[in-house]
């Protein structure tokens, strides 16, 4: 009857085994969710106030640079109007905006 017993084979994984696999299973997880937050974080917020308080400022600061440069007006309409300004090249034509 010992041989029998001995032989016996044991199907299952041990307490030991089932701990460790939910151990990397939960460090696996704890990654993604940090990759996914990290990634979230970098997209720009296209509700962020400030920044876009920022970049208004900075086209309004260079259509007035232009405005203030403009040496002839070629064309003005109720939407759009192009106007030259001083060379910003080196081709010594100004340029049209």
């Amino acid at each position: 009857m010992r041989g029998r017993a001995s032989q016996r084979v044991r199907s299952g994984f041990s307490l030991i085994e089932l701990v460790v696999s939910l151990a990397v299973m939960s460090m696996l997880v704890a990654a993604m969710g940090s990759a996914v937050v990290l990634a979230s974080r970098a997209l720009p917020d296209p509700n962020d106030l400030s920044r876009n308080l920022m970049r208004g400022q900075e086209l309004v600061e260079r259509i007035e640079t232009d405005l203030l440069e403009t040496t002839e007006f070629v064309e003005a309409e109720p939407g759009a109007m192009t106007l030259v300004v001083p060379d910003r090249g080196y081709d010594a034509d100004g340029d049209e905006t």
